[in-house]
């Protein structure tokens, strides 16, 4: 399924809510959105990091994406996490690459599995 912004959305606590995980390869970033079971609005939460794990070509890596609130956030609340990493970037790209992520929401803790996927860049 896809996110509001165009990201890969992943299912956190059975729909009870989603996180969108996009990322740019121009930057070197990748974000997370926290959002609503439809996909909708956002969530969110005082987290101030949330943790990526990923493994990729059977190696395990981790990431540390710092808030990054969106101008609607409440204060000391956010709904986006960004990081600017080439390392993060190029282990999302790659074939096969797995992982999961963890966040607190309201106090309870959410995880959502990231499938592998294949990329398909070019425009049809």
């Amino acid at each position: 399924r896809e996110g509001p912004h165009g990201g890969h959305a992943i299912d956190l606590g059975n729909g009870a809510y989603h996180a969108e995980l996009t990322h740019d390869d121009a930057t070197k970033s990748v974000a997370i959105y926290l959002l609503d079971a439809n996909l909708k609005k956002p969530v969110t939460t005082a987290e101030k990091e949330i943790t990526i794990n990923l493994t990729v070509d059977g190696k395990p890596q981790q990431y540390t994406l710092p808030a990054a609130p969106q101008a609607d956030d409440p204060e000391g609340q956010s709904s986006r996490f960004e990081l600017k990493d080439d390392k993060l970037v190029n282990a999302w790209d790659a074939p096969k690459s797995t992982g999961r992520i963890t966040v607190n929401i309201g106090g309870k803790p959410y995880t959502g599995d990231i499938d592998a996927h294949e990329h398909d860049h070019e425009k049809k």
